[in-house]
């Protein structure tokens, strides 16, 4: 038979580690996309988290309006109803609550 090996050249230890190889730069570039995928993830996720809070205030603020505004409506709902005509009638707190409340999407529409 006959020899068939190939003759390769031979690098030093040295040589090998002195350059950068096409890979190095590669797996480089990658990391430095994964890392700033990261960063932009993590600069979303705090824009979402600040929208998010402004949003829950806004709602406890409009929560406490209608909370408000309900208190001053139903003593005057009450002596409405106790006028001769409506004595028959009743008052539903839920049907009280559930106008405004349901426009707002804060109570399931039934």
């Amino acid at each position: 038979m006959a020899n068939t090996s190939i003759d390769l050249p031979e690098f030093s230890r040295r040589q090998l580690e002195s350059e950068s190889l096409p890979s190095d730069s590669l797996i480089q570039r990658l990391s430095t996309e994964v890392a700033a995928a990261n960063e932009r993830v993590r600069t979303l996720r705090e824009e979402a988290a600040k929208v998010f809070k402004e949003r829950e205030r806004r709602l406890l603020k409009f929560t406490g309006a209608v909370d408000y505004i309900y208190s001053l409506l139903l003593p005057r709902l009450h002596a409405f109803m106790n006028l001769e005509p409506f004595r028959d009638a009743t008052i539903s707190e839920r049907i009280d609550l559930a106008g405004p409340l349901m426009r707002c999407g804060l109570l399931p529409k039934s």
